[in-house]
């Protein structure tokens, strides 16, 4: 509605000096398309940037997802470019039971790496919190000295390197 009232207006009025007009306006908006176009460009690639450094550094949210009998992560590189997170998730492949979780899940940020089918006697306990204990992990240090300790329905526990985890 509103273009078919600019149309009007500019074919209503006189002929005469349209010519100045319109290459005015043609300048003006010439002129905004310049100034937004790179401003909207530079702000779409640093948003994209700042995305791409979290899905690479920030732990894949499981539990909003997935049921979880427990979870550790291990961080490497935080704040850099080079930055990881690993994370090792409990799951169950069907509805949850009173006999824990019967997989574990690696993910690497947001991307899941490897997943593991535990046999009966190997399933993970029911534990939010201390399920899993990181192990060996410090700022920057190498993943083959970062493990995962999973305690075990039956009470054992049994230990994870990420190394093998990330090789398999």
């Amino acid at each position: 509605m509103i273009a078919v009232l600019v149309a009007v207006f500019i074919l209503i009025r006189p002929w005469s000096g349209r010519l100045i007009t319109e290459l005015v306006a043609g300048a003006l908006v010439a002129a905004v398309v310049a100034y937004v176009v790179p401003l909207s460009v530079t702000r779409w690639n640093k948003q994209e940037a700042l995305t791409a450094f979290r899905l690479q550094t920030e732990p894949f949210p499981f539990s909003d997802h997935f049921y979880t009998c427990g979870e550790a992560s291990a961080h490497f590189g935080t704040g850099t470019p080079q930055a990881k997170e690993y994370s090792l998730f409990s799951s169950t492949q069907g509805s949850p039971t009173d006999s824990g979780c019967d997989r574990l899940e690696l993910w690497e940020a947001w991307r899941r790496v490897k997943v593991i089918d535990l046999a009966a006697e190997q399933q993970a306990a029911e534990a939010i919190t201390s399920g899993f204990e990181t192990v060996s992990v410090n700022e920057g240090a190498p993943v083959a000295k970062t493990t995962f300790t999973v305690q075990t329905h039956s009470g054992k526990k049994r230990t994870y390197s990420l190394a093998k985890l990330l090789a398999q």
